[in-house]
């Protein structure tokens, strides 16, 4: 893009430089710039006067909270990395309620288009968010970039620098060997944790972790930390709870803080006040602290995905029959069935049906998919290897190599963006190159290491040294 004049320097039309116009110039507006990232960069500088450069400028954010996650921003020099939050004023962080909103404690910028105040934005947790104002960096009046500036531009630097393998034939061999280097990472982490836990502690912590995806993988992770060994709190909800469903969904749901009591509210069902009498009973057995309401993410979430409502599904699951039973059940099905076949068989033993006939299931097919991929499967692989059970492990690899597509996410449409220029769903043909392709983000995209890339090696536009 040609550098222009920058919309601050000529002080066309006075204060509106610093205040902006009347005229119908709204946030989506600072959304495009900042998509875009059509202002002059090389010489930001925060509200407070410090040098801020944009290293990466985040991804779209599904939902509530920040407009943007996974930003690296560097201010004088040190690396942030984190949330961006877009306005088209500076009041606007305090007006929106973002300083008493916890979703936005991730922040690491506040990008406005004019600075209408000098008072910094203050995150729930009380951190100061510097502030960065747009107006005095544009390369035209806003007005003319209103007119003129795709409803939908690339997003940068894809804009600048063009997709990183343009062509789908030649990136999908890499797309293979990225996903199988994901889950052998995942199955060495496993084959680490059986020398000291039992197979079915390992995977209830992977039942309950898989059901933080997105906003609440921390909380999810912080919840299956706090779980002791399975066989004393399966023995335990047994002597407490008939049926033992119920005694897992109490203990859970007690356990992430998400009970009705907890979330402030009232019993609205009967069985949610046998949660709550239940709970005491095994809180002073399990003694570890619940997790505070607050650090769920429920904002903008389906109900279908509320955690809570994932939790009590997760219970019934664990009520139904021993995880030794659901292991040996799904190794002897790998070891029986073709991949694809052995595939929908494990995930139909982890699906938990509606508890009525016009709600939607507990645990659908897709996320039962999801749990195949990411937690079974690389646990039965490492659970054979443990064993010396070399057909166990080569069978829950080849499963995983053929595993039908999962469902599409948003980092998934960024990533195909990124890589081919287009959103060609066709090169995932299945969930091993789409966890490939999580893979070359994790590990090179997410930290704008460009200079290590595994589908371009040649790239430019690493992070610079820090």
């Amino acid at each position: 893009m040609t550098r222009g004049r920058r919309a601050g320097s000529g002080r066309r039309g006075g204060a509106r430089g610093a205040e902006g116009p009347t005229s119908a110039i709204d946030e989506r507006l600072v959304v495009r710039l900042w998509r875009a990232q059509a202002f002059a960069r090389d010489a930001l500088r925060t509200l407070d006067g410090r040098a801020v450069q944009i290293v990466y400028p985040g991804r779209p954010r599904p939902g509530g909270g920040p407009d943007c996650q996974g930003a690296l921003v560097a201010f004088d020099g040190v690396l942030a990395r984190g949330d961006v939050e877009l306005h088209l004023r500076a009041g606007d962080w305090a007006r929106h309620g973002h300083d008493r909103d916890p979703a936005y404690n991730a922040t690491v910028l506040h990008v406005v288009l004019w600075a209408d105040s000098a008072t910094p934005a203050r995150r729930a947790d009380g951190t100061l968010v510097p502030t960065l104002a747009l107006a005095p960096y544009l390369h035209a009046d806003p007005q003319v970039l209103a007119a003129t500036l795709p409803a939908d531009p690339p997003p940068w630097p894809l804009s600048e620098q063009g997709p990183c393998a343009p062509d789908a034939a030649q990136v999908a061999a890499q797309l293979d060997a990225a996903g199988l280097a994901r889950f052998a990472a995942r199955q060495a982490r496993y084959a680490a944790e059986l020398e000291e836990r039992a197979v079915a502690d390992l995977l209830l912590g992977g039942l309950v972790e898989a059901m933080g995806y997105g906003v609440n993988r921390e909380p999810a992770r912080a919840l299956a930390a706090r779980l002791p060994a399975y066989a004393p709190l399966r023995a335990l909800v047994r002597r407490c709870a008939e049926p033992p469903a119920e005694g897992w969904q109490a203990l859970l749901l007690g356990l992430a803080g998400l009970l009705p009591a907890q979330r402030g509210a009232a019993p609205a069902r009967p069985v949610e006040r046998r949660w709550e009498a239940l709970w005491p009973r095994l809180r002073a057995v399990v003694g570890a602290p619940a997790l505070a309401a607050t650090a769920w993410h429920t904002a903008g979430l389906r109900p279908v995905s509320h955690p809570a409502r994932r939790l009590e599904g997760v219970g019934v699951l664990l009520g139904e029959r021993p995880l030794e039973a659901l292991l040996g059940d799904a190794a002897r099905a790998l070891l029986a069935e073709p991949p694809r076949r052995a595939a929908r068989t494990l995930a139909r033993a982890l699906v938990v049906p509606a508890p009525g006939p016009a709600e939607p299931a507990r645990l659908g097919p897709d996320r039962a998919a999801d749990i195949v991929v990411n937690v079974l499967l690389p646990l039965l692989a490492a659970w054979g290897e443990s064993l010396a059970h070399l057909p166990l492990t080569a069978a829950a690899q080849a499963c995983y190599r053929d595993h039908p597509p999962l469902g599409d996410n948003e980092r998934l449409r960024h990533m195909r963006r990124q890589v081919l220029g287009r959103d060609d769903r066709a090169l995932l043909a299945t969930a091993c190159r789409q966890q490939g392709l999580l893979h070359i983000y994790a590990q090179t995209c997410e930290g704008r290491r460009c200079a290590a890339c595994l589908v371009r090696p040649s790239r430019a536009g690493a992070v610079p040294d820090r």
